[in-house]
Order: C-alpha cells, then structure tokens, then sequence
C-alpha cells in the first residue's frame, strides 16, 4: 500500500509543474530528476509521450519509485497499472462510473489549470467532464499489470 498518494491526474489543458527545491534546483513532479529550470521544461514536455487522455483529464506515467516499475496511478480509485492499454480500459471505465455518482469521494486530487511559470502545483478539486472522449498519445508499455 503507498504511503504517499501520487498527484499524476489532470483536468484537460493542466499539468505537472516543477517543484523548487532551493534557488535554482527544481525537480520533475513525475520522475525523480533534478536539475536547472531550462533543464527540466524540457524534460517535463518528454513526459507528454506517455500521457492518457479520456473524459477531460490527463494521466501522466509516475516514474517516482512507488512501485518498482513506472506506472499509472487512476485518478479515481487506488489502482496502480503498468501497463499503458490496461490503464486505458480501467480508466474509461471508472472515470465514466466515477463522475456519473460524484466527484467528491476521488481518491487522488486533481490539479486545476495553472499558469507554466508557476513553480509549486496549487491543489483542489475538479469536477468531472461531461461527454468523456478517448485518446492514446503514446504506443502501449510491455503488457504485463502491477
């Protein structure tokens, strides 16, 4: 069971911003990579390869060492999937369950459209979208789950 619940879910148009760690060191918010802040707005955009979209968010793959190979954490409940095609069905089908109830029992916060300067990810909630539409960015990762 992870400790630390990982905040890899997005609304649509939103995404991880670098987090400070002194005056010109920062750190990706999905890998473990540090480093200048040039450095790592292009690193963060390599990110972008792997990310989900469906139903107005965007999943991007946690590389933060919470289980022992990257992964996807659904922004709905606590599964943790590895695989990419296997997190794609599981994420339609409790985004659609999910927002049809409520959107206030998620388990994972959602991040709300910030501006790219902003250097520390301010958290709250976000309601569900309303006609939830597919789309793979990225070739699926080895088929093999947790």
């Amino acid at each position: 069971m992870m400790e630390e619940k990982s905040n890899t879910t997005f609304a649509n148009g939103a995404g991880p911003e670098l987090r400070k760690c002194d005056s010109d060191t920062f750190q990706c918010p999905v890998c473990l990579k540090k480093g200048t802040y040039p450095k790592l707005v292009a690193h963060l955009q390599g990110h972008r390869r792997s990310i989900v979209e469906y139903g107005g968010y965007c999943v991007y793959k946690c590389q933060l060492g919470c289980v022992q190979s990257h992964h996807y954490h659904c922004g709905f409940c606590t599964k943790v999937i590895v695989t990419k095609e296997f997190f794609v069905r599981h994420f339609k089908i409790c985004c659609t369950t999910k927002t049809t109830n409520t959107t206030a029992n998620l388990a994972f916060t959602m991040t709300p459209a910030s501006t790219p300067a902003a250097m520390v990810t301010p958290v709250s909630t976000v309601t569900a979208a309303s006609t939830p539409a597919a789309t793979v960015t990225a070739a699926s990762t080895p088929a093999a789950t947790r």
